[in-house]
């Protein structure tokens, strides 16, 4: 920071922990493009709990969000994500 700036604001220097703790956050707690996720809890803290590969990944997520974004055509691609893992499921799992 210049010296002009530091007068003017004083110190505010971080930390590289205190960076890396706001760019963490900054990113789970904004949504881009509608707010059809801003719920309790996000698809992907689900997804990240329990493991989940991406086409279960998916499946949560469109699951989740069909009644508030795109209705029908979210479960029509939910079931398309769980097809996908039926027909390939001994060489995913």
């Amino acid at each position: 920071m210049d010296s002009e700036l530091k007068q003017f604001f004083g110190n505010n220097e971080t930390t590289p922990e205190e960076d890396e703790e706001f760019a963490r956050l900054a990113a789970t707690t904004r949504q881009v493009g509608g707010g059809h996720y801003l719920k309790a809890i996000q698809p992907w803290d689900i997804v990240k709990a329990w493991e989940l590969n991406f086409w279960e990944g998916n499946c949560v997520k469109y699951l989740l969000r069909h009644r508030y974004k795109n209705r029908k055509e979210d479960i029509e691609k939910c079931i398309h994500y769980l097809e996908y893992l039926k027909a390939h499921y001994d060489e995913l799992y």
